[in-house]
């Protein structure tokens, strides 16, 4: 095959003109029809268009070209110029006309001291990165890891995805803030049970390092197999403390629905 050259792909298209009683034919006009319209004068509203085209390009450069239609609208109407800010501001764009509006200074009153301590690091995480985006976008793709967010798309809107996946990903930003205590509402609640064994193991983790979790929920299971200590609540009231082996999820049953005659 013969290669054919980059001047030639990239040379002009040739014009063509053709006869006007051609293009009066292709059009379905008669030829005096065009040369009574190419012969006839400009029209009032044309006129008026180009007057006031003159009038806005004089109020922007004396503005140092920043004032936006609004204000050369505002010009205008002072000095008597009827006109409507729709079109200012269409022959504006039309007249390629883009205003330049820089932020003001602003005085600073505060003096810093320079003897004054630094500011804490409570979050104590290193953000800076070699590249714009890279380390967030690292951060979200080792949170989706850690949990096993399927799929472990950073971009993917959270709304998307399964109520499992949504639950993970949620734990997974919270932890991720290194808080010192963390209060969960039924982090397992609409989850499946594969799900679930992914929260509880990344939650045992976490407390193993020191993090303290407070769980409130209704599932005696989870609480039973996270839990190191439960308080039971009836009508705003502890009426039962379980720890070691009486933690197990029928001690939370029977003291959740003991009444009070049988505690007696």
């Amino acid at each position: 095959m013969r290669r054919t050259s980059s001047s030639r792909l990239c040379s002009p298209i040739p014009t063509v003109q053709y006869p006007i009683h051609l293009m009066c034919l292709w059009l379905a006009v008669s030829r005096s029809g065009f040369y009574d319209w190419r012969g006839r004068p400009q029209s009032a509203t044309a006129r008026r268009r180009n007057e006031l085209k003159k009038l806005i390009a004089t109020e922007f450069a004396d503005s140092d070209e920043a004032s936006g239609y609004r204000r050369v609208h505002a010009a205008l109407a002072r000095r008597g110029v009827v006109v409507g800010k729709e079109l200012v501001r269409f022959l504006m764009r039309e007249l390629g006309l883009q205003p330049c509006q820089p932020r003001p200074w602003r005085h600073n009153l505060t003096d810093s001291d320079p003897d004054a301590a630094p500011i804490p690091d409570l979050v104590q995480r290193d953000f800076t990165a070699e590249a714009p985006g890279q380390k967030m976008v690292g951060v979200v793709c080792g949170v989706l890891d850690d949990f096993s967010v399927v799929p472990p798309d950073p971009e993917m809107k959270l709304s998307l995805l399964s109520a499992g996946n949504q639950q993970k990903a949620l734990i997974g930003k919270l932890l991720e803030t290194s808080p010192q205590v963390a209060i969960l509402h039924e982090p397992t609640q609409g989850v499946d049970i594969g799900a679930r064994h992914q929260i509880f193991q990344r939650l045992r983790a976490t407390a193993g390092e020191g993090l303290a979790i407070a769980i409130v929920s209704n599932e005696y299971e989870d609480l039973s197999h996270l839990c190191h200590r439960v308080l039971v609540f009836r009508n705003g009231a502890v009426v039962a403390e379980l720890t070691g082996t009486e933690l197990t999820a029928g001690r939370l049953i029977e003291a959740s629905f003991r009444t009070s005659d049988a505690s007696e």
